[in-house]
């Protein structure tokens, strides 16, 4: 089967239309893929896997509403961290060294220095097993030590992740 891929990776305004209809073409031919943040922290054997690598670097968005803040499942988490801090923002300082993007930290509720993402996040928009849109809250994401719904429950795909910090001083 020829499905167009290329496509898929450079459209940035209609990235989830897009992943939308390339994840349903996948399943219904039942064509193994796998996801990508910046792929920072993986190796690939590349002619040893025998499916469709779909990079999620261009879900990369940062939106501010007061102190509610919204990121792609994209977007570096250092990146947001230290944009979040440059904008008075508090409550992603731990997250100035973590490696990885927003989509897959949420997954694993990355944390350091005795925080972590559970502790900020309000909610995560998902592409679930059946490619429909839904919104899973923080309740519902179900965090643990280093665990969620989402790492769980791996067919579901991050898009977004909806954040509530703290207006303050970042430096304390």
């Amino acid at each position: 089967m020829d499905i167009e891929f290329k496509s898929l990776l450079e459209l940035k305004k209609r990235v989830t239309p897009a992943l939308y209809t390339k994840l349903k073409e996948l399943k219904k031919e039942h064509i193994k893929y796998v996801l990508l943040g910046n792929g920072s922290n993986v190796i690939l054997a590349m002619n040893h896997y025998e499916g469709v690598i779909i990079k999620l670097d261009s879900l990369n968005e940062i939106k501010y509403n007061g102190n509610i803040v919204t990121a792609g499942a994209g977007c570096p988490l250092i990146k947001l961290a230290s944009d979040t801090i440059a904008k008075g923002l508090s409550g992603l300082e731990f997250a100035t060294a973590i490696p990885g993007c927003v989509g897959a930290c949420t997954a694993m509720n990355a944390g350091a220095y005795n925080s972590d993402m559970a502790s900020v996040v309000i909610e995560t928009r998902c592409l679930n097993d059946k490619c429909e849109i839904v919104n899973l809250t923080n309740k519902e994401l179900n965090y643990t030590y280093r665990d969620s719904f989402l790492k769980q429950h791996k067919e579901y795909i991050v898009l977004s992740t909806t954040f509530k910090l703290t207006p303050g001083d970042t430096l304390k």
